[in-house]
């Protein structure tokens, strides 16, 4: 249950930040907006690197949660127009 949980919050906050970026792109502050969703996403992926480490557990959300990170930052970053926030 947990992981499908995991899965679906991973799934949304991608999701989220792809519409919070559209729905501001003339903006400067959208980058901010932008890298919210991105930078829980990546928090969620370290958090499930300590409970791997520690216990043992979440090991497919980890993964999950990594290649998703890896698949979208690179989008992401491209379409980003201020890179510093």
């Amino acid at each position: 249950m947990q992981f499908i949980v995991a899965l679906v919050l991973a799934v949304l906050y991608s999701l989220a930040s792809f519409v919070l970026f559209s729905w501001n792109d003339a903006h400067s502050y959208n980058s901010l907006l932008y890298g919210l969703p991105m930078g829980i996403l990546l928090a969620e992926t370290f958090a499930l690197c300590v409970y791997l480490a520690h216990g043992h557990i979440y090991l497919l959300p980890l993964l999950i949660d990594m290649g998703g990170s890896i698949i979208f930052m690179p989008i992401f970053w491209k379409r980003v127009n201020n890179k510093l926030l």
